[in-house]
């Protein structure tokens, strides 16, 4: 009487096929996680700047950073996040914004630890490589530019979008 069953070589041939498919596998689902963390905070800081940008304009040509005088991250996530009358004064009744729903978060910021990656680093200089704080967003208030915070050796693109 024949016994029918797989034999030890036949269950380790499609243990080592399996292995060898998950090692060709797993590697592209990793690349498309890389992607679509960049594609999401390509879309954010297209986001920030359109709504920076909206701000100037009912504003009088002034950025948040500037209606405030010695504007903190708090302060300019409040100016975009609350309702604000002409001149930048925060008001339940006031008749622009919110702009924001709430402070996007940059994804490769949280990756590292950084410990507030919905947050800005207001620069009073030209930004030219990214900032240590931890936080999500860099304003160059120089030059009125919004970057992303991203090791700029890993993510070199991310100051270029």
């Amino acid at each position: 009487m024949k016994k029918s069953g797989f034999t030890l070589v036949e269950i380790l041939i499609v243990v080592i096929i399996l292995g060898i498919l998950a090692a060709i596998v797993i590697p592209q689902f990793t690349s498309a996680s890389e992607s679509a963390k960049e594609s999401n905070l390509k879309s954010d800081l297209l986001t920030l700047r359109n709504q920076l940008e909206l701000y100037r304009v009912q504003h009088g040509d002034r950025y948040p950073w500037e209606v405030v005088a010695s504007a903190t991250s708090a302060d300019i996530v409040e100016q975009l996040t609350s309702k604000t009358d002409e001149s930048g004064s925060v008001l339940a009744t006031g008749k622009f914004g919110p702009y924001l729903d709430k402070m996007p978060t940059n994804l490769f910021v949280k990756d590292r630890g950084g410990a507030t990656p919905d947050e800005f680093d207001v620069s009073a200089a030209a930004v030219t490589v990214a900032s240590t704080s931890g936080d999500g967003w860099i304003i160059d208030t120089v030059n009125n530019k919004v970057y992303a915070n991203s090791d700029p050796t890993a993510y070199p693109d991310h100051f270029n979008f």
